[in-house]
């Protein structure tokens, strides 16, 4: 199904979100459909992780409404949120100990009933998320003995066995190579668009926002933004403005890639 012709799954009304007394982001109207992919970009401390927990009912806006499937997400329980709504932090929640099997188990607790075991459902979520992200040999492993690598591949199976209807990632790609930074997407992608979920990923990496996602919501300080399909966004002079630098494009294959040229005087942000 083409997006643009799916329901509205996630809405964002009238949000603004400050830190500190900044603003991070002034009345933001968005709607996201079923099958899409939205990144957020940004320079450090524009707000992108604040915008994700927000959206995640972590913190309040400072105005506006957030609502998923036309519900509230201020009025869901944290179970009932939680089977719609799932968050990759951007560092490891593994201080306890536990195997790499239980930390991606706790991914189906909120479709568990008090007390109730593990449903065909939940096994074959958990199942399906281990071989993805490639870890059949490391379920009784520790977390904690884990590379960062490991770690960050272990939090994205324990979203995949959420399985949640919009997913919301905060640097998806840290620690992660070159090779699993695109597994992680590929497969994430092909789950948005085949299961009609919707992804909001918040990333420092340019090219990796215009190889998966068809929106770009780029945060350019001082509450302002810019928002819409991803080649009107993602285009030099905006780059550039936002990120304090000469920021450069190059296309190949039909597909464009940036890089930064140097520090430019004249790009400073608005």
């Amino acid at each position: 199904m083409n997006p643009g012709m799916a329901a509205a799954l996630f809405q964002i009304q009238q949000v603004s979100v400050t830190m500190a007394g900044k603003p991070l982001c002034n009345d933001l109207d968005l709607t996201l459909r079923a099958g899409e992919r939205l990144a957020i970009l940004g320079p450090n401390g524009s707000g992108k992780t604040s915008l994700l927990h927000t959206l995640m009912g972590l913190q309040k806006p400072r105005t506006g409404q957030i609502s998923i499937n036309a519900q509230n997400i201020a009025a869901l329980s944290a179970a009932a949120l939680a089977r719609q709504v799932g968050l990759l932090f951007q560092s490891a929640q593994d201080e306890m100990p536990a195997t790499v099997l239980e930390t991606i188990l706790l991914g189906r607790l909120p479709h568990q009933h008090s007390w109730s075991a593990m449903s065909e459902l939940d096994w074959k979520q958990v199942e399906r998320a281990v071989t993805h992200m490639e870890l059949s040999e490391f379920l009784n492993r520790d977390v904690c003995e884990l590379s960062g690598g490991e770690r960050q591949r272990v939090a994205i199976a324990a979203l995949l066995a959420q399985s949640p209807q919009v997913f919301l990632l905060d640097e998806p790609s840290n620690h992660l190579d070159i090779s699993f930074q695109i597994k992680a997407m590929q497969v994430l992608s092909k789950i948005v668009l085949s299961e009609q979920r919707a992804l909001i990923m918040a990333t420092h990496d340019i090219n990796l926002a215009a190889r998966f996602c068809d929106r770009v919501l780029l945060l350019m300080g001082n509450g302002r933004y810019c928002e819409g399909q991803t080649r009107a966004v993602l285009t030099e002079s905006l780059l550039s403005a936002a990120f304090c630098v000469d920021i450069q494009k190059i296309s190949h294959q039909g597909h464009d890639f940036f890089f930064p040229a140097g520090f430019s005087p004249h790009a400073q942000r608005p």
